[in-house]
């Protein structure tokens, strides 16, 4: 065994590593945040450490080409390319940078006897006459009580019981007796609802007795070392079980601990929180039960369930009352999972006479057109660009991202937190494209173009930034001297060319649904942007690079973080799980690799 010092954000740590283990690996073991969007494959050039001295396998030249020439002079490699060959010093960047997480709830309304309710119930003493057990007199007035093989409250029932003369406020969830609380208690009682992101969590408090979401907590999702994308994380899964198995209990410490800080903040004891709802996409819900999603992966894509499923908190080891009831929304399909049900329940359109359509712009594309009668639904694959991944200089919404830019006498941007550029977020890459688009520095195939063939109009100072990189056009947005980082941040051929395939597989999404429905543009009234990158997107540039369809671009509304929306009024509604349901029932799932119409959709599309 050798040892690798390992200096990560002010610590020194040693870890234990045997020969040719790969430095990516050992650094996901030991829980030290690293990115690594393609999941350890090698393409995306993120994975960066420091290697300061020891003994490693040498450079290879596919890492000279994505970190250049000064940075492996500085030592730096690819992680996920390293392997230990004996004890080695080495420093990890610190990529804990605060992102910009959406959780705005855009306006939804909470109202109405939530799924947990509190109320006082005569049970009847026992007599003589009525000799039935404490646990059979609860279960012949009210059916199964979720504490019913909770041996340790049972032993608590009866006192419980005849310290109030059998005249009880008793906790139901879904009719369901769940607990019997402190008779002396007068604290509210709560629920949870998180949206699982693929990139960022969002945890949410509920206060059942006012009726109205109290707190938030967001994170970036921790399993992001094993890639960025949904498919990068089956692949890891499908390399070994314990990769499985990590990912699922990074998640949920990470969701217990946010609940921790809720409570904390809000003089809460988990004790009081007696049910949780959660969605994200089919594979997020997977991993959140600790189910292999190996299958979703390959054709025909078949998970193993999408049901909705009601468990107890002990099945997940999530920190609440252990009497409680947790909930997982359920999917649709393996590509549209309970994010899209939850999104779908926020913005009413499942009850709505007019046809909307509703979509979440992600690493995943997901599309839902319709009204009550009957919606349609499709996924399709854009890739992680939106994220800031596989491009040359992309970062998430972080501090230091740019995420406008506007080019006029020259290029003018804002950045995330007013701080130094680091890289470039989604919007921000939307925008330059859009704006390039306008000086006429890309064309319509998406080939940038040599400086000589711009139009004379084209300002000097925005000319000289298209330079060279690798042998083909690039379009400088900001000089080394200038960023966080002190290199260039650029936008490369290769990074349009990722920009036209995500666009295009959304737009070729969104017609599909229109051609299957039987619908047109102008019988449509409104177009939700949901989830993170939809809020912060601006809608004249998506329309511009044909992102949205212009004929759209009058009737988008900013639907924010729909999906956590969605989990919060499933647990503030007594109707959720028949709502749900129907949503599930009445919504028909197109699969875009079988359409006949795709790939020519597709095709069409990637031009701009």
């Amino acid at each position: 065994m050798f040892k690798v010092y390992v200096s990560f954000k002010d610590q020194q740590i040693t870890l234990q590593s045997e020969e040719n283990k790969v430095l990516l690996d050992l650094l996901r073991e030991n829980e030290i945040d690293i990115p690594a969007p393609c999941g350890g494959k090698s393409k995306c050039g993120k994975c960066i450490v420091q290697v300061l001295s020891g003994k490693l396998n040498d450079v290879a030249a596919h890492e000279k080409d994505v970190l250049g020439k000064e940075r492996i002079n500085a030592g730096y490699r690819l992680s996920c390319m390293t392997k230990v060959l004996g004890d080695c010093s080495i420093i990890v960047p610190d990529f804990s940078n605060e992102a910009t997480i959406m959780t705005d709830l855009s306006g939804v309304e909470f109202s109405g006897n939530g799924i947990v309710n509190k109320f006082t119930i005569n049970l009847g003493k026992p007599n003589v006459h009525d000799q039935a057990s404490d646990l059979e007199r609860i279960q012949d007035k009210y059916g199964k009580c979720l504490f019913e093989n909770n041996m340790r409250f049972l032993n608590q029932l009866p006192s419980l019981l005849r310290q109030s003369d059998f005249k009880v406020e008793m906790i139901f969830i879904d009719g369901m007796p769940a607990d019997i609380p402190d008779q002396d208690s007068k604290k509210d009682y709560f629920g949870i609802a998180i949206d699982i992101g693929t990139t960022t969590v969002a945890v949410y408090l509920y206060d059942f007795v006012s009726k109205n979401p109290i707190d938030h907590v967001s994170f970036l999702n921790p399993q992001k070392p094993f890639g960025a994308d949904v498919i990068s994380r089956i692949d890891s899964c499908i390399q070994s079980e314990e990769n499985l198995k990590r990912q699922s209990e990074l998640v949920i410490l990470h969701v217990n601990n946010a609940i921790g800080t809720l409570c904390k903040n809000n003089g809460v004891s988990t004790n009081d929180i007696y049910t949780m709802a959660f969605v994200g996409n089919t594979t997020m819900m997977h991993l959140f039960m600790g189910i292999s999603p190996v299958n979703i992966a390959s054709s025909p894509f078949i998970p193993v369930t999408v049901a909705m499923h009601r468990l107890k908190p002990s099945d997940l080891g999530i920190t609440i009352n252990p009497n409680g009831l947790i909930y997982a929304l359920p999917c649709i399909s393996g590509y549209v999972g309970a994010d899209t049900v939850g999104a779908v329940y926020a913005t009413g359109m499942h009850k709505n006479n007019k046809i909307t359509v509703m979509c979440d712009i992600g690493t995943n594309g997901e599309i839902v057109l319709g009204n009550r009668d009957q919606l349609y639904t499709c996924s399709t694959a854009a890739g992680p660009a939106f994220e800031g991944a596989n491009i040359k200089c992309g970062i998430g919404g972080v501090a230091g991202a740019i995420d406008k830019v506007k080019i006029d006498t020259d290029v003018v941007y804002t950045t995330i937190g007013n701080k130094k550029p680091t890289g470039i977020c989604g919007s921000g890459i939307v925008d330059v494209i859009a704006e390039m688009l306008d000086e006429g520095i890309i064309d319509y195939t998406g080939r940038i173009v040599d400086q000589d063939e711009l139009d004379e109009t084209v300002p000097t100072a925005v000319a000289d930034r298209i330079i060279n990189f690798s042998g083909d056009n690039a379009f400088l947005v900001e000089s080394a001297s200038k960023t966080g980082t002190k290199e260039d941040i650029i936008i490369t051929q290769k990074d349009v060319r990722e920009l036209q395939n995500a666009k295009a597989a959304i737009a070729a999404g969104i017609l599909i649904l229109i051609k299957a429905s039987g619908y047109t543009f102008d019988d449509i009234d409104a177009f939700y942007l949901a989830g993170g990158f939809g809020n912060y997107l601006k809608v004249s540039a998506a329309c511009k690079i044909g992102l949205i369809p212009k004929e759209l671009e009058s009737k988008v509304k900013n639907a924010g973080n729909a999906a956590g929306a969605g989990a919060l009024l499933f647990i503030s509604s007594e109707d959720s799980v028949r709502e749900v349901e129907d949503i599930k029932n009445k919504t028909e799932y197109i699969e875009l690799s079988t359409n006949p119409d795709f790939s020519n959709q597709y095709i069409d599309c990637m031009f701009f």
